[in-house]
């Protein structure tokens, strides 16, 4: 995920096919959604959507017409 919000202007984050977060890396990244979706929540032992083998970035180009 590090190389995604390195080099986008625009994030869109889904779980299970639903947005969870939507707008700046920087923001997207403290987003506490996203954090549990992807790393787990730290109470469950579970480890998210990504540790299911989930892939669910979006990316968007701003600039494309």
């Amino acid at each position: 995920m590090g190389l995604v919000l390195g080099i986008c202007d625009r994030v869109i984050v889904l779980e299970f096919g639903r947005v969870i977060a939507d707008g700046l890396p920087d923001i997207v990244r403290q987003d506490p959604r996203v954090i549990a979706a992807y790393l787990g929540d730290g109470v469950t032992s579970g480890g998210g959507a990504a540790e299911a083998g989930i892939e669910a970035i979006t990316l968007v180009d701003d600039q494309a017409e």
